[in-house]
């Protein structure tokens, strides 16, 4: 797949504008980039590719919505950041286990 000297297009989908709101002015990303829903943004911009940031759940509706449009689903979600992982690598470290 090609892609087009273009800049990259960020969406954020987040129900909660006053969060959305917050966030936006933390990380300055403008409010016409934030929609209530993925069926939004497949409606409204048709995207090439998604990636979630979200519960497991909310992954797995992307997922779906990325098949049933046929929308490129970017994945390697990252989750060494998650305190269950840190926990394992500590306990396995350890020597304890097994």
């Amino acid at each position: 797949m090609h892609l087009a000297a273009q800049p990259l297009l960020f969406i954020v989908v987040e129900a909660n504008r006053e969060l959305a709101k917050r966030f936006g002015a933390q990380y300055g990303f403008r409010m016409d980039k934030v929609f209530s829903t993925m069926e939004q943004v497949i409606n409204e911009t048709r995207p090439e590719g998604v990636k979630a940031f979200g519960t497991i759940r909310q992954h797995l509706d992307v997922v779906r919505l990325a098949d049933e449009y046929d929308i490129e689903l970017l994945t390697n979600y990252e989750t060494t950041w998650y305190p269950a992982n840190h926990k394992s690598y500590e306990i396995i470290s350890s020597g304890d286990l097994g």
